[in-house]
């Protein structure tokens, strides 16, 4: 295994952690979606301190992840591997 699929793993488990879903797309695309409730009632958060942690570091992930192409590409043949998805929740976040 080559070490981006290794990083590619570690990025998949993080976003899940924060409950982002990834969706591959067409044209070799990666669509994020995080959870539909809005952030003031996330159970998983408790201060706006605290929402905006995790909203700044998903917004990071993901730009890190458009910023590689080798990243990229390496999550679009795990997300692919696993079926085209991983998470639960479908709200799409800019960018």
């Amino acid at each position: 295994m080559k070490w981006e699929h290794y990083v590619a793993d570690m990025l998949i488990e993080r976003l899940r952690q924060h409950h982002v879903q990834l969706l591959t797309g067409e044209q070799e695309t990666i669509c994020f979606f995080v959870d539909p409730t809005s952030p003031s009632t996330r159970r998983w958060t408790v201060s706006d301190y605290d929402k905006g942690v995790v909203d700044g570091a998903i917004r990071e992930l993901q730009h890190l992840i458009h910023s590689s192409p080798l990243l990229k590409r390496a999550i679009f043949d795990r997300l692919s591997m696993l079926g085209g998805a991983t998470g639960a929740h479908r709200r799409r976040l800019p960018g």
